[in-house]
């Protein structure tokens, strides 16, 4: 299965997430190779000509969504061919820079190379951090949080990564030692010290990952966990 790399962005991404990928591989039923489509295709490559190609190997594609115009007709061919798509939410009309890209498909490569083996194409996922206000009852007060998510363009799907289930949790646990004069704790001394009644009510609602659900469940067992 082939993990494709946009035109709009370096083709030195899918080099380097390639080289990335292959221990991994090892492990998996399904590899995963990623290719870059101006190094498959040719610089210039139009839509209606690379994707019923890659849609032969029921293929993703990773691109940044600025051109809207682009984003409507490209995801209409990818449905059409039966494509995975990953939308990268660019902060300007700039696109997203070289590190920052970097950055982010290292942080989303797990949630990625999750989906594209185990989701049935077509599918779209847009990687644009999206919030709600709430408040969640803790020690016998109640604190507001900003709940962070990303959103699935076809389902409708509110998901999280390790990272947004972190913020979220430290959120009310930060303001708790705000209020009472609490001096703060390293992360991972944090960590230890949640309530794990209180999380896994929270785990529940809001479908958190597996590593998530793994983490509370040693808290509440009371083993131990290590942080890298």
């Amino acid at each position: 299965m082939t993990i494709y790399i946009d035109e709009n962005l370096s083709p030195y991404l899918a080099k380097g997430f390639q080289i990335l990928q292959a221990p991994e591989n090892l492990k998996l039923e399904q590899s995963i190779n990623v290719e870059s489509i101006k190094d498959k295709f040719g610089r210039g490559a139009k839509d209606e000509d690379w994707i019923p190609i890659a849609g032969q190997t029921a293929a993703c594609v990773i691109t940044q969504d600025y051109n809207i115009h682009r984003i409507k007709h490209q995801h209409e061919l990818c449905n059409q061919y039966q494509l995975g798509m990953f939308y990268f939410k660019p902060q300007s009309k700039n696109g997203i820079q070289y590190w920052d890209m970097l950055a982010l498909m290292v942080k989303h490569w797990k949630e990625i190379s999750g989906i594209a083996i185990m989701e049935k194409r077509p599918f779209a996922y847009q990687m644009v951090l999206n919030d709600y206000k709430s408040a969640l009852s803790y020690h016998k007060g109640e604190f507001q949080l900003t709940y962070h998510y990303y959103l699935c363009w076809d389902t409708g799907e509110r998901f999280t990564d390790d990272g947004l289930d972190i913020i979220n949790i430290v959120q009310v646990q930060n303001q708790y030692r705000e209020k009472y004069r609490i001096p703060f704790k390293r992360l991972d001394q944090l960590l230890r010290s949640l309530r794990p009644e209180m999380l896994w009510s929270r785990i529940k609602k809001y479908k958190y990952t597996s590593h998530m659900q793994s983490l509370i469940l040693a808290l509440k067992w009371g083993k131990s966990i290590s942080f890298l």
